[in-house]
């Protein structure tokens, strides 16, 4: 028996290697073969087969034919290998178009470009140059140097753009990229959709990473995750949240509910409803606040505005109208305080404590009539010693002239 397997193994090569090198043709299990071409096939009816190129192959299946030079297809229905060094490995109705391109298994595949290929799935088409569709339905890979890697219905139209799974995702320009999620965009240059669902990627090097219904539309721009959130301007972003806006361009908003970062480089960090207006102006959180100023601040509370440039606002309703202001309301809701001169500060609250050390002085709304006169009495304390302190410069100033008018009488040495 290991005699037997000795000669099989050694000697049918050589009779094999022999037939291919004196006859023009070898046609097992089929016809039409072109020039050192192999065609297998149902024993019943090897004539359905066909392998057309020089040196081709047709190993098994039904209605199978290999066109082009060097091309094969190893098994299954109705497939065709139609150019130079095409394959088709199995499946019903794949066709390997372009040149050295391939389809591996699976139904109505096309690899048209030069190079491309289509693992598997269904009525996926690989169309750009060395572009490629792993797996899936309806995929296509337009785009030279493309991929698409599951999924259905998605599109990488761009040159080196990226899809890697999900429905209905495309890649529409160079460079693109969207991994996964449903009904995203990746519209600009080197623009990326990480996942989510019907989120858009606009401008040339915009990202949107997650979410539902964001757009990242300005160039270089940027939103992280949540809901309709939106960063509109040149390097703006938006981290997280639902309905906020970054209009700016340099301009953020971090997190929270319907805020919005107007004003070239302003930011707001969380809250709600809150806007950033001017430039360079910045809300910490709270709820609907407004810092409209050039470089005005809220750091929190709610319905408060800073008008004025360089203004700060806190706590309630409190109102900095004026340049460089600051005014902090601590009273109940509905009440407001409002700057009314530049520099001003302004605090109004039910107590004012100060402390140095361990001492302590509390005006409250008992004491404060008491402060204000203790205030208007030194200041009127203030006033009478200025005035008599002109007087007696008054006296001195006159002093000094009679002095001067004696040195004036007396006779030169």
């Amino acid at each position: 028996m290991l005699v037997h397997n000795k000669i099989i193994t050694r000697f049918f090569p050589t009779v094999l290697l022999f037939f291919l090198q004196f006859s023009t043709e070898l046609v097992v299990l089929g016809q039409q073969s072109g020039q050192y071409s192999f065609v297998g096939g149902p024993g019943d009816n090897p004539a359905i087969n066909i392998a057309e190129g020089y040196a081709a192959f047709v190993g098994a299946g039904v209605e199978n034919i290999a066109v082009g030079e060097g091309s094969a297809v190893v098994a299954g229905r109705y497939n065709e290998a139609q150019e130079f060094y095409s394959y088709v490995g199995a499946g019903d109705d794949n066709t390997a178009k372009g040149l050295r391109s391939m389809v591996g298994a699976g139904l109505v595949n096309t690899a048209v470009g030069n190079d491309s290929c289509v693992v598997a799935g269904n009525t996926n088409t690989a169309k750009g140059l060395a572009s490629c569709v792993v797996a899936g339905y309806a995929n296509i890979a337009e785009g030279n140097a493309s991929f698409c890697g599951a999924g259905n219905n998605n599109a990488a139209k761009g040159t080196d753009s990226f899809v890697g799974a999900g429905i209905r995702n495309k890649a529409m320009t160079d460079g693109s990229a969207v991994v996964a999620g449903q009904l995203n965009k990746a519209e600009g240059y080197t623009a990326f959709v990480g996942a989510g669902s019907k989120n858009s990627a606009r401008n040339d090097g915009a990202a949107v990473v997650a979410g539902v219904g964001n757009k990242a539309i300005g160039s270089n721009s940027f939103v992280g995750a949540g809901n309709d959130n939106s960063a509109r301007e040149i390097y703006s972003c938006v981290v997280a949240g639902y309905g906020n806006k970054a209009k700016g361009t340099n301009s953020c908003v971090v997190a929270g509910k319907d805020n919005t970062a107007e004003g070239n480089d302003s930011g707001v960090v969380a809250g709600f409803r809150n806007t950033a207006e001017g430039i360079d102006s910045f809300i910490g959180a709270g709820g609907k606040n407004l810092a409209s100023g050039r470089a005005s601040a809220i750091l929190g509370g709610s319905s408060n505005i800073a008008s004025g440039d360089y203004s700060i606002a806190m706590g309630s309703n409190a109102i900095a109208s004026n340049d460089r202001s600051l005014v902090i309301d601590l009273t109940k809701k509905g009440l407001s305080s409002e700057s009314t001169d530049n520099g001003q500060f302004l605090v109004t609250s039910d107590v004012f404590t100060i402390q140095i050390g361990s001492e302590k002085a509390t005006i409250n709304q008992d004491n404060i009539g008491k402060v204000q006169d203790l205030l208007a009495g030194r200041n009127k304390h203030i006033e009478e010693q200025q005035a008599t302190i002109e007087q007696q410069q008054e006296q001195i100033n006159g002093l000094q002239e009679q002095i001067n008018e004696l040195y004036r009488m007396m006779p030169a040495a």
